[in-house]
């Protein structure tokens, strides 16, 4: 009688090195895409508050002879806006201005990613508005 030589077939060092390399390269490309849009999303949604801010003023505007509110508080205090509005997609306080600049019935600016207003990253109410 013979005997069977049963050897459990095991998975070489070479495919083992193969596959793990395979699945570092997927997590990267999909690191990449996940991270590489999270600018894009706070920028995404500073660009959607700011719009709903700027309407808010304009309504605040109209029912109060004409007059923008001192602060954006007020637009809380007045329940046109919620209290989350206040910061852009980087967790920072807008600039706003009720006197406004350059011909502008107020100034809203986002310090945008550097958070700092003055620098070329910064996202502009008026400049949002001519854009759509």
């Amino acid at each position: 009688m013979r005997t069977r030589n049963t050897c459990a077939r095991a998975f070489s060092m070479i495919e083992l090195v193969l596959v793990i390399a395979i699945i570092g390269i997927l997590m990267g490309v999909v690191g990449w895409n996940m991270f590489g849009n999270v600018d894009k999303a706070a920028q995404k949604a500073t660009e959607s508050s700011m719009r709903t801010l700027g309407q808010g003023i304009k309504s605040y505007n109209i029912e109060n002879s004409r007059t923008n509110p001192a602060s954006l508080q007020v637009l809380i205090d007045a329940k046109i806006i919620d209290d989350n509005a206040l910061v852009d997609g980087w967790d920072t306080a807008y600039f706003y201005n009720p006197a406004g600049i350059a011909g502008k019935e107020f100034t809203l600016i986002s310090g945008g990613k550097d958070k700092t207003v003055g620098t070329e990253d910064d996202i502009d109410y008026w400049n949002l508005s001519k854009s759509n």
